[in-house]
């Protein structure tokens, strides 16, 4: 396979992988590399998704702006029912 054209540091390492036993071609390295990238592609298609209805929200107004204070408030709430939560957990965790 040829891979010429690439950067320099991207060849190295292609060669360096190669060298080291990890794969047995360069074809195989590149399929590999294909396959990561289709993973990375997927994953972030699905959290797009994960985040659409958020951002629309967000869009159309639909958010909760804090200041010092009320964020100080929030995180203490947040705490306190973290707390209650892992109380009652212990309390039925034998």
């Amino acid at each position: 396979m040829n891979i010429n054209g690439l950067p320099a540091e991207l060849e190295h390492f292609i060669h360096q992988e190669l060298a080291q036993g990890k794969y047995e071609s360069e074809a195989d390295l590149i399929a590999e590399a294909v396959r990561l990238l289709r993973e990375r592609e997927h994953r972030l298609a699905e959290l797009r998704k994960e985040l659409r209805p958020a951002l629309e929200a967000l869009d159309r107004g639909e958010y909760t702006e804090y200041d010092e204070h009320s964020l100080r408030d929030m995180i203490e709430d947040v705490k306190a029912r973290g707390r209650l939560r892992l109380a009652e957990r212990r309390q039925t965790t034998p």
